[in-house]
C-alpha cells in the first residue's frame, strides 16, 4: 500500500488519536477494576461524547479508535491469562500503530506504524 502525500500527513494525527483512547481507556479500566464490568464494548459507546468535546479526536475515524480500544481489551486478557504483563501506557514515537477496518480492505486491515510506510495485513490469514 502506497499513500499519498497527503495521507501521509494524516498518519501521526491518526496514531496520536489512538494513543490518547488507548491510554483514557487503560485509566478508565484501572480506577475501576477490569471485573467490574468496563469492557471493550462500555468503553465504545462512550467514544460519541470523547468525540463530540473534542474536534480533533471526531476529525480521526471513530474505526480506529474503536480498534485501539479492541486492543487494550485484547492485552489486557493477555495479561490476566498470563500471557503479557500489564499494558503500559502508549507514548509519542514508541511504536505508533493504528489500524484501520472499513469499505474497501477487503477482509484486510491496513496497519500503519511509524508515519512513513503502511502495510495491508489480511485479518483472515491470520486468524486461521
Amino acid at each position: 500500500m502506497a499513500p499519498t502525500s497527503e495521507q501521509d500527513a494524516l498518519f501521526p494525527r491518526f496514531a496520536g488519536v489512538c494513543r490518547l483512547v488507548h491510554n483514557i481507556g487503560r485509566e478508565q479500566r484501572s480506577v475501576r477494576d477490569t471485573g467490574s464490568g468496563l469492557g471493550h464494548a462500555a468503553q465504545c459507546r462512550k467514544l460519541p461524547a470523547l468525540r463530540a468535546a473534542f474536534d480533533g479526536v471526531a476529525a480521526v475515524s471513530e474505526t480506529c479508535q474503536e480498534q485501539a480500544l479492541r486492543a487494550l481489551d485484547r492485552a489486557i486478557d493477555n495479561c490476566f491469562d498470563g500471557r503479557a504483563k500489564h499494558p503500559t501506557p502508549r507514548r509519542r514515537s514508541d511504536n505508533d500503530a493504528f489500524r484501520f477496518q472499513g469499505p474497501g480492505t477487503h477482509g484486510a486491515a491496513p496497519q500503519c506504524q511509524k508515519s512513513s510506510w503502511c502495510s495491508v495485513i489480511d485479518a483472515a490469514s491470520r486468524e486461521s
